[in-house]
């Protein structure tokens, strides 16, 4: 029978079966040495000494077990078989009793992950069977560790360890289920494509941190959504000879490098579970960005880089939902700041959008003088949030258009430098739209003959707020050409340059326009400016402009020209005008009907108010000039003393109702009703103005005298009376007197 030897300090014996050195060693901290190979006896645990097996010693466990505690240690080679199992014994570890389990000490893998939580694999296995386990265990494989199967599944749930190499071999489709923290592509093959396959259901993170291609074969490879993709610098995913990946599982670790390589458009796409893609993971050109868009198929946000990128060709939204995202807007010369994107060519459009619910944020779209729009939007909902469009050139193009879009919103939107601003409709026109504290403007829109700011047709419900909006030498402010409904601009600011300009800052022309409203416009005329401030073409229905203030204190210019439009409101407004300017004006409008005008305060000289047309009314100015011509059916109320009325010929149907300043009507004026008005009345037609109230009392007429007896002329008077009276209920009747 073979003999144990066991060394204590001073001390060596030989014992015949392993128990007894076993229990001998034990004693005082010995350890056993296994040179040749032992049989063991009787289940035994290896407490408080070490057994140390050296070729050709072995172990032959027969039918006992053998334990090691945490207070005794086993020394052998890694890549030397130790435990013979020719019966039903088994050996196990106290983890503290080995810094790991060498697959090799044993017979198979199995055995050696039952023994204990670390195992070691340093050589080729091949599977027998099927094997599922590893639940608290930790595998580490080293270079030349390989587990092999043609057709045995291998399921692993504890953690794995290796290096760059394959570490897996031969598995079929869903063989190899790693339900893992992460697994490395390489340690199951050559390609990504090989590694889904064999992972098939598994759970795991595919970690990527060398280059590999998705697949050697032409093919479309998909990373399903169990399983998330982590990459890591310097790792990268090459295309190959695959002819499209897809990836359906997330990506996580946040990578910022580029780990995508050699995909065209469309041959890369993201499935849910990514919701935001880097363009930086497809490269750093703006041709990245582009294959971003394309990518993300299901939507969410494409984030472009910091720092200036050139831009060739156009940038095209191909996906619904999607945001292009940068890291803020740079200011013109200073590149360095934010993320800028800069055309390099003309010719093409910078962003175009086609489909539902495009954003876009943070960022700086600078032509370059270069020609074609600056961003088109089409069919699409979504809107624009801190972004910048400079320096578009070329006739007809915008820095921004948007054509029959609906439900678009604009947030910190800056338009500069561009030859036309903002256009909103096309053919079948957009809806719901609206723009947050947008500035459309110009260095040199003093010297340059750019278009309109802000163009609008064929569109319904837009309303602007807190916007900047600064005509140039040769174009308008806001230009609403036609079919455009329910228009509102609140608290907008416009101020036109110091040029000899004859076009109007703001013009709402064509037909089909009702509704446009105004509500706290400012418009600031600068010096040599001889444009009207806002014209009002024919066929425009329902006007508002209210709480509005007009400044030019240099040029004779109109405040708003009012062409044949019914009915316009013009209520609580304020002008500073340089004196005998028109604030209101429909001059040889004669079908213009329905100009109402009610408060007007004038911190300047004297203003004009000249009317053509029919049903106009005027009310609660002061300091203005009014004067009617080949009107009819007007209502002027409460002027004060430092203003003045003129009746032109022509002028019928008139009533003025508590006018305090002078009255000077000329003959041809006809059915003419001054009610309580103080001041005087003068002109070649004065004497057909009836007059009620204080002005009668004032002016008593004395050239009728009667009789009781006078029947005829008592009857005349009574006429009169009750003519006087049905007047006075019907203007109250219609709120135009008091009760």
């Amino acid at each position: 029978m073979a003999k144990i030897v066991v060394q204590k300090t001073h001390d060596a014996r030989a014992y015949i079966t392993l128990s007894e050195a076993i229990t001998a060693a034990g004693v005082a901290g010995g350890t056993v040495h296994i040179v040749e190979p032992v049989t063991l006896d009787q289940s035994a645990t290896v407490s408080g000494c070490t057994i140390k097996v050296t070729e050709p010693g072995y172990i032959n466990l027969g039918n006992f077990n053998l334990t090691f505690d945490s207070t005794s240690r086993f020394d052998c080679p890694y890549n030397y078989q130790a435990f013979y199992y020719t019966g039903s014994g088994v050996v196990s570890f106290a983890s503290e009793s080995v810094p790991y389990i060498a697959v090799k000490w044993l017979p198979d893998l199995s055995k050696a992950v039952a023994a204990g939580n670390t195992i070691l694999l340093s050589s080729s296995v091949t599977l027998t069977a099927n094997y599922s386990g590893g639940t608290d265990k930790h595998l580490i494989i080293l270079r030349g560790g390989l587990i092999i199967s043609a057709t045995y599944s291998f399921e692993w749930t504890g953690t794995l360890g290796a290096g760059n190499f394959q570490v897996f071999s031969g598995f079929s489709a869903g063989n190899l289920i790693l339900n893992i923290e992460y697994v490395y592509p390489q340690w199951i093959g050559t390609t990504i494509a090989t590694a889904i396959s064999a992972l098939g259901s598994s759970e795991t993170t595919l970690k990527i941190n060398i280059s590999i291609d998705s697949s050697s074969v032409a093919e479309a490879v998909t990373i399903p959504a169990n399983i998330s993709v982590n990459p890591i610098k310097p790792g990268i995913i090459d295309i190959g000879s695959a002819t499209l990946l897809t990836l359906n599982g997330p990506v996580v670790g946040n990578p910022m490098h580029q780990w995508l390589s050699g995909f065209a458009a469309g041959e890369v796409t993201f499935g849910g579970n990514v919701s935001e893609v880097k363009a930086v993971w497809l490269g750093t050109t703006t041709a990245a960005i582009q294959l971003a868009l394309a990518s993300n198929t299901s939507g969410g946000i494409v984030e472009m880089s910091l720092g200036l990128q050139s831009l060739a060709s156009g940038l095209s939204f191909v996906n619904p939902s999607t945001t292009l995202i940068g890291y803020g807007t740079s200011i013109m010369g200073q590149p360095s700041y934010g993320t800028r994107l800069k055309k390099t060519v003309d010719g093409f459009t910078g962003i175009t959008g086609v489909s539902e619910k495009h954003y876009f944020k943070d960022f700086t779209l600078d032509c370059d003088s270069k020609t074609g729009h600056g961003i088109y939007l089409q069919n699409s909902s979504g809107g624009l949030e801190d972004v910048a469009v400079y320096n578009v050139s070329g006739a007809g193009n915008y820095g921004i258009y948007l054509n029959q879009c609906s439900t678009n919103t604009f947030r910190n939107v800056t338009i500069k430098d561009c030859n036309k601003g903002l256009y909103v409709g096309g053919t079948t026109g957009s809806q719901l739209c609206s723009f947050y504290s947008l500035r459309i403007s110009d260095d040199d829109r003093a010297t340059t003959a750019y278009g309109a700011k802000l163009e609008i047709e064929n569109t319904t419900s837009g309303s602007f707020y807190g916007c900047v909006l600064d005509p140039s030498v040769s174009g308008r402010g806001i230009h609403i050409l036609g079919n455009c409904t329910k228009i509102s601009f609140f608290d907008i600011y416009m101020e036109a340059p110091e040029a000899a300009i004859t076009i109007p800052t703001i013009e709402i022309g064509g037909s089909g326009n009702k509704n446009i409203s105004f509500n706290g416009l400012y418009i600031n005329h600068s010096s040599g400016n001889v444009r009207n401030m806002i014209t009002l073409g024919n066929g425009v229905y329902g006007t508002v402009i209210e709480n509005s203030h007009f400044l030019n204190t240099t040029n004779i210019i109109t405040a708003i020209f009012v062409g044949a439009s019914s009915p316009t409101f013009l209520r609580g407004n304020t002008v500073s005008l340089f004196p005998n300017t028109y604030y209101v004006d429909s001059f040889n409008h004669a079908d213009t009907q329905g100009i109402n005008i009610d408060g007007l305060t004038n911190v300047g000289g004297q203003v004009k108010i000249r009317l053509y047309g029919s049903k106009h009314s005027v009310r609660n100015c002061k300091n203005v000039n009014i004067k009617i011509e080949s009107s009819s059916d007007i209502i002027i109320e409460n002027i004060d003393v430092d203003s003045a009325v003129e009746l032109i010929s022509g002028a019928d149907s008139i009533t003025l109702i508590s006018v305090h300043s002078s009255i000077i009507v000329e003959s041809g004026c006809t059915n003419i009703v001054a009610i309580n008005c103080t001041g005087s009345i003068t002109g070649a037609g004065a004497g057909v103005v009836v007059k009620l109230g204080a002005q009668a009392a004032a002016n008593a007429d004395t050239s009728l005298t009667f009789t009781g007896t006078d029947t005829v002329a008592k009857a005349d008077v009574v006429l009169l009376q009750t003519e006087v009276n049905e007047m006075k209920a019907t203007l109250r009747t219609f709120g135009l007197i008091a009760t």
